[in-house]
């Protein structure tokens, strides 16, 4: 029983004390969020996530669904100025800004595929 109680503390105060980091490749944020929703210590904690150049816009769907959904806490990923990350923290700050004005999902989906449609006219592998 002892132990049990030493390892909460002291898990408290890791995750605190912490700032954990999160790579998502291909815009997949599958394993991230079974991470993150494994524990209340884990949503708890301070998390910064970056997405890495992909331009897989149903895995950033998914990703950018979470976010809404309030399933993750953290800066609004990027990792550098290359065009898809630009891309990604645009449709992020879309997100943000429509849900903030009362939007359901269903209608901010379809702004998101709007703007794929018109990336995928840039660039196929968007589409």
């Amino acid at each position: 029983m002892v132990n049990k109680e030493i390892r909460e503390e002291a898990a408290n105060i890791w995750y605190y004390e912490h700032k954990f980091s999160f790579k998502i490749k291909r815009n997949d944020a599958s394993k991230y969020l079974k991470w993150h929703n494994s524990s209340i210590l884990h949503q708890q904690a301070t998390q910064h996530y970056y997405l890495t150049a992909s331009k897989d816009m149903n895995n950033l769907f998914v990703f950018l669904k979470a976010f809404y959904d309030g399933r993750m806490n953290g800066e609004l990923p990027i990792e550098r100025r290359c065009p898809t990350s630009v891309v990604a923290r645009g449709a992020f700050e879309t997100v943000r800004d429509l849900k903030e004005e009362g939007l359901q999902w269903n209608a901010i989906l379809k702004q998101l595929k709007i703007t794929q449609k018109a990336l995928a006219e840039l660039d196929h592998k968007f589409g």
